[in-house]
Formats: structure tokens, sequence, C-alpha cells
């Protein structure tokens, strides 16, 4: 049982790490991208932040 309950906090645990990393590429990527490229995608400037981490971030 224990052993389970450590494979399940283990993968929980790696998911979270590989999505926060994942978000943090994702927002530099966006930020190196010119304006135009963003217009292209449709998302402004300001809009990155919120597009990458979500509604609720300061």
């Amino acid at each position: 049982m224990e052993t389970i309950m450590f494979k399940v906090w283990a993968s929980s645990a790696l998911k979270s790490i590989q999505d926060s990393q994942q978000r943090r590429a994702d927002f530099w990527i966006l930020q190196n991208m010119s304006n135009k490229e963003l217009r292209d995608i449709g998302i402004s400037r300001t809009e990155i932040r919120r597009t990458v981490y979500g509604q609720n971030t300061n």
C-alpha cells in the first residue's frame, strides 16, 4: 500500500514539475516573439502572462 501511495505521489509531483517547466518555456517563447507574430496568433504582448499562467496571476 505504501509503495502505491508513493508512486501516486511521485507521479503527481513529476507531472506538476513538467507542467511548470512547460509554462515557463511557453512564456519565454511568447515573450521573444515579435508583435507581428503575436498578432498572427491572436494575442497581444500584454496578454502573454494571462495566456500562459491563467487568469489569476500577478
